[in-house]
């Protein structure tokens, strides 16, 4: 495994950082959409612009806007609205020739300050809506649109998003779509919160966090059959853990469909202190989490640790990871921070690691790991190589990951300059 290494933008000098992706709009030919986002703040973006390329990135056109978290469609009254929070992404299904791409909505009720109170103070996390998004084009344009739901509630309403019966049901924070090869049939793994995974498992979620049973989250994979006009879902038993084990819930879902059928579910969970009581002891491990279904998605182990070949447990810091599915290799490699025992909450979030998923069981294999990026000299223990974007070049064929190293020039995590960074991206040549 090979991996070039280059910065790709500059740090700007008021702070904001930028973060870039590619994506392809079509199914084979060379014509590449790169969408640039701003942030300023965490969990937060400043807005939107994408530009096109029909020569596979050599040229490119001009930027355009997409959104602007100041425009006015963007606030109603106190309430504020992001229309695509982190992109969801977008895969093609052979099976019935079409794309599918997921992308989710943000409304922060009372505004980003009130949902930020709510949330890191209190413990609440019922004032942050997300709802997830399906949408399916052909190679004539968009066949439809749809938000995913799972409960009875309202449809999106332009002129009032921020109504309860809109904002408080059908949460969903959705994640990389995939096709299962043998079926056909779409699956991705989204956010939920841990109040209704429980409920859905006939569970009392007192019983898995006594405190604030209104902060974490758990996940739910959905699985979509196509009807020949759209997919009809059906949504596995919910994966669930207790503050015993993480004191976040579970978060950023990676879902694979193993060579071997067993569909895997890798998230993120945290071993940090949160400033109200809950039963999560000092000295608690850090650890990628992990669920498996042997049943095609009906129902889902209880949570484990996701370890290594050898028996080794996966240390990490409760950071974003992402699978990727090598077509070429029928290889599934997953990408993220491997950070030793020592992982406490969020932190270090590097190096940032790829490694070779086993097909028939979905554990890591230890003697593929290696390193993408790690710290370099001058930079703060808080440098994050943790959120991150990925992209298959059809031309060179190559992996593409690109980030923007957040907390690059302080180690000041309230300092709004933690937020002047440089993006990077990585060419990685897989064996």
């Amino acid at each position: 495994m090979e991996v070039k290494a280059y910065k790709y933008a500059d740090a700007r000098e008021d702070c904001v950082s930028e973060w870039y992706s590619k994506r392809y709009r079509d199914r084979e030919v060379l014509v590449l959409i790169e969408t640039k986002t701003t942030q300023s703040k965490s969990d937060y973006q400043d807005g939107k612009t994408e530009r096109i390329s029909f020569d596979n990135g050599r040229t490119w056109s001009a930027w355009e806007k997409v959104f602007d978290a100041s425009g006015e469609k963007m606030k109603q009254g106190e309430h504020e609205l992001n229309p695509s929070f982190g992109y969801g992404g977008t895969v093609w299904d052979p099976a019935h020739s079409h794309f599918v791409t997921l992308t989710n909505q943000y409304v922060w009720i009372g505004g980003y300050k009130n949902v930020a109170k709510k949330l890191w103070k209190e413990g609440d996390g019922r004032y942050l809506a997300s709802h997830a998004y399906i949408t399916v084009s052909g190679e004539n344009g968009e066949i439809y649109k749809e938000m995913i739901r799972y409960q009875d509630g309202d449809e999106f309403d332009p002129g009032d998003w921020a109504k309860p019966s809109y904002a408080f049901r059908n949460y969903a924070l959705a994640f990389d779509p995939v096709i299962d090869p043998e079926s056909g049939d779409l699956l991705f793994a989204f956010e939920a919160h841990m109040r209704t995974c429980c409920e859905m498992l006939g569970r009392d979620i007192l019983d898995y966090y006594p405190y604030r049973p209104d902060y974490p989250h758990g996940i739910i994979v959905a699985r979509g059959k196509w009807d020949g006009k759209r997919y009809v879902f059906t949504f596995g038993t919910p994966i669930v853990i207790s503050d015993l084990l993480s004191s976040r819930g579970l978060e950023e879902a990676a879902l694979a469909v193993l060579s071997g059928g067993r569909i895997v579910v890798i998230m993120r969970g945290s071993n940090v202190k949160m400033s109200w009581e809950q039963r999560l002891e000092p000295g608690a491990p850090g650890f990628k989490w992990y669920s498996y279904s042997d049943d095609g998605a009906k129902t889902f182990t209880e949570c484990l640790p996701w370890r290594f070949d050898d028996g080794e447990a996966v240390c990490s810091s409760a950071t974003y990871s992402r699978i990727f599915f090598d077509s070429r290799t029928k290889k599934h490699y997953w990408i993220g921070n491997v950070t030793g025992h020592k992982a406490y909450g969020n932190f270090p979030r590097y190096p940032l690691n790829i490694v070779e998923i086993d097909e028939k069981y979905g554990t890591a294999k230890k003697d593929t790991l290696s390193v993408i990026d790690t710290r370099r000299d001058g930079e703060p223990e808080t440098v994050q190589l943790s959120n991150f974007s990925l992209f298959f070049d059809r031309e060179t064929e190559k992996l593409e990951v690109s980030l923007s190293k957040i907390g690059q020039f302080t180690d000041d995590l309230y300092s709004e300059k933690v937020f002047k960074s440089e993006a990077w991206r990585y060419e990685i040549t897989l064996s």
